[in-house]
């Protein structure tokens, strides 16, 4: 199920990188990637219990069923080569600058035309809709966006999980709503956070 999903989803990618991508493409995209999130969390906590039950049943041997599982994922998620130029090629030193190639000639190109469509849509803002979204963030509709987020989702690159956000949200929750702050005030998003497309909103 997991599969047919993921190849769904490139399929549709693909549509968006050609910008031949319908709304109903682009509909479908949120709920596939809402399905693959599911469907992580679901693997995560069926590795989760299984570990459990390894650790009643094995004691101190669940270190090796738990690193065996993990090196397993390893082994699957791993990237051993890549097409390059037509032909097939494992050495790592070409494997990186093909990717980095990639993304970097993707990240130059400036067409906005899959991302601003020419209509021109009318507003539907109310005076109150406007105070709303222009007042000022506060700690509560922080702690209400970190809690929709999986535990097991990190939002940059230091591997700090949502997980552990929420647990220790009190000691770290200064340093979060400045960060979410500072963002509002100078418009840029802490170098490696994830990226995200953003709507604007008339």
């Amino acid at each position: 199920h997991k599969e047919a999903t993921l190849i769904a989803l490139k399929n549709i990618e693909v549509k968006i990188d050609t910008n031949s991508a319908t709304h109903e493409d682009r509909d479908s995209r949120i709920k596939l990637l809402h399905e693959i999130d599911k469907l992580d969390r679901l693997e995560s906590l069926d590795l989760q219990q299984k570990s459990r039950i390894n650790w009643d049943i094995e004691g101190d041997e669940n270190s090796k069923f738990f690193h065996g599982i993990i090196n397993q994922r390893r082994r699957t998620n791993a990237i051993h080569g890549i097409m390059r130029d037509g032909s097939w090629t494992t050495d790592p030193n070409l494997v990186k600058d093909t990717f980095l190639n990639f993304f970097k000639e993707k990240f130059e190109l400036h067409d906005l035309s899959s991302t601003f469509p020419s209509t021109s849509f009318p507003s539907n803002l109310t005076v109150d809709d406007h105070t709303l979204l222009e007042k000022d963030v506060n700690m509560k509709e922080i702690k209400i966006v970190v809690w929709s987020c999986g535990n097991n989702k990190a939002p940059g690159p230091d591997g700090f999980t949502f997980g552990f956000i929420k647990r220790y949200l009190e000691i770290i929750k200064h340093d979060i709503i400045n960060i979410v702050i500072n963002y509002f005030k100078s418009k840029k998003i802490p170098s490696g956070s994830n990226s995200s497309f953003i709507n604007l909103i008339r």
